[in-house]
């Protein structure tokens, strides 16, 4: 049977290559084609260093516990069909706990009922598998990352830089991790969005629809990425289209902005009940010291952290310090954390740094609505997430929610002919490889 098994993911694996070999053209015919195969390979080496970590060396993690459960639901499949089935919809809550080790709740319930379709498909390997969803996520990133190039003229190499290239970021969100899946279907929601035109309404009413199916898989899934992106950047996608609409002045650009905030702080508010603006600080409390029993030693605790508003609003400032630095030096506690500290500690360092010498000069950027966003965005994040997540590992891996676009802002300020010596290195690169591969 395991025989019959490994052919069958042999095969799964050539029809994928072939199907990505197909659809390769369009995506070289983006702006950005030229580092498509660049892209895709650094993407695929993160990728088999997480499983190569994962599988070999650190074995008791979320990933492992996942492909655990994803395998006895495998074989319940095979089994008994019935519990299967009733564990897909949702009855055989308890026969799913059994198969969770470490997480055992609604997110992972729902990610095992939606997923492991997908997961069979692969043919029941954990590489074929994490191949296929890091193809996915490539691929939606990829387009993604094109509509940024040509919407705000931002150079090649630093988005190349900023969503493949850094460790952190490369590494968390390769294979079936909660988050490339939930950040596929925030940048697709972005595209279509930006995508929809309001008159003749009945053209759009299947992306209106499709972003709604999105945003409700990613809501079940990680409901806290999903507010900060619908507080911040559903509101500057509004003002855009008023904008654009009526010709508004900044202060009405502004004003428009902050009505949009306010109202969509209502509606995050609705995501999830740990969310209603009247538990929203308990919340965060209860999840913060939950994390950390279950957590190893190397957490960080808040001095004056409480139930009430205000011990959260007097939190914000140790919050803002471990979220833009952590993990800290006294916290690197293996080879990964050495990495990501020492990427988070360049960023939140340099990203201070900019910022200070932009308020200093009073210079206005020319998009400025969107670095208000993006700042605001930032800032709000790793506040919650810190807040919420006193692991330094764990945090890492949520920090991935902002990190290509905190690293935007930063690589931003880099004068524009480091980066064309940095392509034309790439290119020349990139085609000697290809050249040799035919």
């Amino acid at each position: 049977m395991e025989k019959w098994q490994h052919l069958y993911s042999a095969c799964i694996m050539g029809i994928l290559l072939l199907l990505w070999y197909k659809g390769t053209g369009y995506f070289t015919r983006l702006a950005l084609g030229n580092y498509y195969y660049f892209s895709l390979l650094l993407k695929i080496g993160f990728m088999l260093i997480m499983l190569v970590i994962h599988q070999f060396w650190y074995s008791q993690n979320d990933y492992t516990a996942v492909t655990q459960a994803f395998e006895g639901l495998s074989g319940l499949l095979l089994n008994d069909i019935r519990t299967y089935w009733e564990c897909l919809s949702g009855i055989q809550h308890k026969r799913l706990d059994d198969l969770l080790i470490f997480q055992r709740d609604d997110r992972a319930w729902y990610f095992l009922r939606v997923f492991h379709p997908v997961y069979v498909i692969s043919g029941n390997n954990i590489w074929t598998s994490s191949f296929f969803f890091t193809l996915v996520f490539h691929s939606i990133t990829f387009v993604f990352v094109n509509f940024l190039h040509i919407r705000f003229h931002l150079r090649a190499s630093l988005l190349m830089i900023a969503f493949f290239l850094l460790p952190t970021y490369g590494f968390w969100c390769s294979g079936y991790w909660k988050e490339p899946v939930v950040f596929s279907m925030l940048y697709a929601s972005i595209l279509l969005l930006h995508a929809f035109r309001p008159q003749p309404w009945w053209k759009n009413t299947g992306i209106v629809l499709l972003v709604i199916l999105l945003w409700f898989i990613s809501t079940r899934l990680k409901f806290y990425f999903v507010a900060p992106f619908l507080i911040f950047f559903i509101p500057y996608l509004t003002t855009r289209w008023l904008s654009q609409r009526y010709s508004l002045k900044p202060a009405w650009k502004v004003f428009c902005m902050a009505i949009c905030m306010a109202f969509m702080v209502v509606v995050a508010s609705q995501l999830h009940y740990t969310l209603s603006l009247s538990q929203v600080s308990r919340s965060i409390w209860i999840n913060h010291f939950v994390i950390h029993l279950v957590s190893y030693n190397h957490d960080f605790i808040f001095e004056n952290f409480g139930p009430s508003f205000y011990e959260l609003l007097c939190s914000i400032p140790e919050a803002l310090q471990h979220g833009f630095l952590s993990p800290f030096p006294s916290l690197l506690y293996n080879p990964l954390m050495v990495v990501f500290g020492i990427e988070y500690a360049l960023l939140g360092s340099l990203f201070f740094i900019l910022l200070f010498q932009r308020l200093r000069s009073g210079k206005i950027p020319v998009y400025w609505l969107e670095t208000s966003c993006l700042v605001l965005f930032i800032f709000f994040s790793l506040c919650l997430l810190a807040l919420t997540c006193p692991n330094p590992g764990t945090l890492s891996r949520y920090k991935t929610l902002v990190q290509p676009f905190w690293s935007m802002l930063v690589l931003h300020a880099i004068p524009d002919r480091y980066y064309q010596q940095l392509e034309t290195i790439w290119l020349k690169s990139q085609n000697r490889f290809l050249k040799n591969f035919k």
